[in-house]
Order: structure tokens, then sequence, then C-alpha cells
């Protein structure tokens, strides 16, 4: 998981990231 999630102020952003790191 990245820490991006924590840096990225908006949470579909957020969302989106995660569902990118789950993906991979």
């Amino acid at each position: 998981m990245t820490h991006m999630l924590s840096i990225t102020p908006h949470k579909h952003i957020n969302l989106v990231m995660v569902f990118c790191d789950i993906s991979s």
C-alpha cells in the first residue's frame, strides 16, 4: 500500500489509489 492516500486531500483520489493498489 502506498502512503499517497495520506497525502491526497481528495477522498475520491484516495479511493482510486487504494483501488489501484488492490488491483496491482
